[in-house]
């Protein structure tokens, strides 16, 4: 049995990704100038590069921004509106970044689901849609409680953390796509700097290590994806099609914003359709015994990826399907979705 107190039930915990140092180092230049320009001011822009300077200490001690936000915006906002009195020529952009106005701009949120451990039936059996691959039908433990981000990662969320964007279809709310197997990792141990954890992975050219001691952000292992997929459930999808997914027949052959469509009872959206998520496991066969935390690290020729596109049909939009590709290959239909251990 799943334990209770698994899902998102209080709502999902949410990590900030803090602005790069460069951004607030722009925002104390700015103030630095402003202080000659408005004589009178000094005082006030002082109390900003204090703020400033909070910001950045903040950041540095891996702080939540919010604690500080407030007080921040309050002085920061006083500040535009005297610059845009006296200075056509102020770049609103650098204020935005202490978060006034455009949050975007300085911070994104990754909310993730504490997901406990558990037993579970993964694979198929006695399902008329089920192919070969998926049986057989087979108990795993899950003994590790493991946090997994409610949605695939956003193009705006891989944008701000690699500073590009691969996606064919731009959309800054739908899932990045058109990255390999390599990218999800590399894009994992970037998160994890930022986010001032340890790195999961030691990558060496394409050779690429899991430190499963490690709490950095990292793929899933396609028993966990199954596991947090199901939230409990035994059936093939985990409410009606149309309900929980973008698939070929209500997508228009494209990607939509993430958590547009029903979660599963864990607060987990978009884990059928929508993308295939990326895992970390190696193509492999399923044994009949019951087995715990299986992860398949020994080298193959396919990765595997989870929970259908919205270019696939109803039959790939099931917990138990499984896809296989090279770890070089990137497609409009595959995406990814980051987990961590636990703290």
């Amino acid at each position: 049995m799943t334990e209770r107190n698994t899902g998102c039930f209080g709502g999902a915990t949410q990590y900030v990704v803090h602005p790069k140092p460069e951004t607030l180092e722009a925002i104390s230049a700015e103030v630095y100038r402003a202080r000659s320009k408005f004589p009178g001011r000094e005082k006030l822009l002082a109390a900003l590069m204090e703020e400033v300077g909070e910001l950045a200490q903040a950041m540095l001690r891996r702080k939540p921004l919010g604690e500080i936000r407030k007080e921040a915006c309050q002085v920061a906002c006083v500040a535009i509106r005297l610059y845009e009195e006296g200075d056509a020529d102020f770049d609103r952009r650098t204020w935005n970044a202490v978060g006034c106005e455009s949050k975007a701009e300085s911070e994104i949120v990754v909310p993730v689901c504490s997901i406990s451990p558990g037993v579970f039936w993964m694979g198929s059996e006695g399902d008329s849609e089920a192919f070969d691959d998926e049986k057989p039908r087979h108990r795993v433990q899950i003994t590790r409680p493991f946090e997994l981000m409610t949605t695939p990662v956003t193009q705006a969320l891989y944008e701000h953390v690699s500073g590009k964007n691969p996606s064919s279809r731009k959309d800054p709310k739908a899932p990045v796509t058109d990255v390999s197997w390599f990218d999800a990792v590399a894009f994992a141990n970037a998160l994890s700097e930022r986010m001032g954890l340890p790195k999961a992975y030691a990558i060496d050219g394409t050779e690429v290590r899991w430190d499963r001691g490690s709490t950095g952000y990292r793929l899933p292992t396609e028993a966990e994806w199954e596991y947090a997929c199901r939230a409990g459930t035994e059936a093939p999808r985990y409410g009606p099609l149309d309900a929980i997914a973008w698939y070929n027949k209500n997508s228009d052959g494209r990607t939509h914003a993430v958590g547009e469509k029903a979660p599963n009872a864990w607060g987990l959206h978009d884990m059928i359709g929508n993308v295939w998520d990326w895992c970390w496991d190696w193509k492999a066969s399923y044994s009949s015994g019951e087995v715990s935390d299986p992860a398949v690290s020994a080298e193959g020729s396919y990765r595997v990826a989870r929970g259908g596109s919205s270019r696939g049909d109803a039959r790939s939009a099931r917990a138990a399907d499984r896809a296989f590709s090279p770890t070089g290959s990137a497609s409009v239909a595959l995406g990814f979705r980051l987990a961590r251990y636990a703290p």
